[in-house]
């Protein structure tokens, strides 16, 4: 077995590769009980005239305009005549209703059942 190398090339002992496992699932550990004990971030809506201008700008109104005009703009990918905005209340900026308001920092999520994240 080639055994794992460092930054250097060298091939490290199995008393430091375990350190360094131990170490990492530590920090895992750690990492995950703060995220937990931080709490709820807060539910800002950020107001449309901070829009960037451009690409992004153009891209977030394209991204509005598919969540509340899903059926005309995306007939193929709807069986019904809803729009996301019918479930996604205020296109997606009321708490509690579907909100899309800071997945940003939620997803990608990683789902076993689909095996991909």
């Amino acid at each position: 077995m080639p055994g794992i190398r460092d930054r250097t090339g060298n091939v490290m002992p199995e008393s430091n590769v375990t350190r360094a496992a131990i170490a990492l699932v530590t920090l895992c550990i750690a990492a995950a009980s703060l995220s937990h004990a931080a709490g709820p971030a807060p539910f800002i809506v950020p107001d449309e005239i901070t829009m960037p201008s451009g690409p992004d700008g153009a891209a977030i109104n394209l991204g509005k305009a598919l969540v509340t005009e899903t059926k005309k703009r995306l007939p193929h990918n709807v069986g019904n005549g809803l729009n996301c905005s019918s479930c996604h209340l205020g296109g997606g900026t009321v708490a509690l209703a579907g909100p899309f308001v800071g997945l940003w920092g939620v997803f990608p999520e990683y789902r076993a059942r689909g095996g991909k994240g």
